[in-house]
């Protein structure tokens, strides 16, 4: 699967990752890709985003084995190959799990 390689700059659209390619922009849902409608002027480059919980220690717990990950921050998840957007919209609540697992805080 391809990577993000944009966020929007607009917090209403921030949980979304967008692909910008010769063909135009991309959105991803789901584990599919599809063609948006929104200018490339609305995005800025995924390193440029700030992260939500960027600096905190992130909890997976896997639903079916119960097989906890630990990692020191969000960046680690991702570097691991996880959804920077999936996992802060398991945080937020407005995504059940991302890969198999629950996603929470360490306290």
């Amino acid at each position: 699967m391809k990577q993000a390689t944009h966020k929007h700059r607009s917090k209403d659209f921030s949980y979304f990752e967008y692909l910008v390619t010769e063909k135009g922009v991309f959105i991803l849902t789901g584990d599919e890709w599809i063609k948006s409608s929104v200018e490339l002027a609305s995005l800025l480059p995924i390193h440029e985003a700030k992260l939500e919980h960027e600096n905190k220690v992130l909890i997976g717990e896997h639903c079916t084995s119960g097989e906890l990950i630990i990692f020191a921050n969000l960046a680690k998840a991702v570097e691991s190959g996880f959804a920077a957007g999936s996992i802060n919209r398991c945080l937020d609540e407005t995504q059940n799990t991302h890969k198999g697992y629950k996603w929470r805080l360490a306290a």
